[in-house]
């Protein structure tokens, strides 16, 4: 089967029918997009990303690093582990490494415990790129870029939410789409 973006390569991504080559461009536009829209990054600013070693970080790294090049910001990397009840400290903009996999369980668990709906989105000076990013997409970006990572723990929710995705794919994005709408 050829590519469906440039009908010229053998699609090698089956979840979205896309060569390698246009499968990291996908993926790309896709955190482009989402930085554009929201203006979340501008010049002069200081940006912190969290390096966790999964595949998220590795990736944001990597995009952040390409998209903002040439632009003047400042960009410090820190290893460590986001948890979105956890204040982080830093008088700029901090980068988690944060899929639509993560967002869309952590609504779902707020939903299911009956708690106040925090940390959606991005909020006070947390940003979250890879919001857009499925986390077998992100997996696959990281395989195609042969970078080294942890696989992150998988919960019971988004143990429910594979299941979902895999018997109505879109699911997640559906779910992400409502939850901007409610909120």
């Amino acid at each position: 089967m050829k590519c469906v973006k440039c009908n010229k390569n053998k699609a090698i991504v089956k979840v979205s029918n896309l060569c390698r080559k246009c499968f990291l461009e996908v993926i790309e536009k896709r955190v482009r997009k989402e930085l554009r829209l929201k203006e979340l990054i501008k010049k002069d600013d200081s940006l912190l990303i969290i390096d966790d070693e999964s595949c998220d970080a590795k990736n944001l790294i990597f995009l952040i690093k390409k998209i903002i090049k040439g632009m003047p910001v400042n960009i410090k990397v820190k290893k460590g582990k986001y948890l979105p009840d956890k204040k982080i400290s830093f008088k700029g903009k901090v980068i988690v490494p944060w899929s639509l996999d993560d967002e869309v369980s952590l609504f779902l668990k707020y939903f299911f415990e009956n708690k106040p709906i925090k940390y959606i989105d991005h909020y006070g000076n947390i940003i979250k790129p890879f919001i857009v990013v499925l986390d077998e997409e992100s997996k696959l970006f990281a395989g195609f870029m042969k970078f080294k990572f942890k696989e992150k723990r998988k919960d019971s929710i988004k143990e429910f939410l594979d299941k979902m995705e895999k018997k109505y794919p879109g699911t997640k994005f559906s779910i992400r789409k409502s939850i901007r709408q409610i909120l």
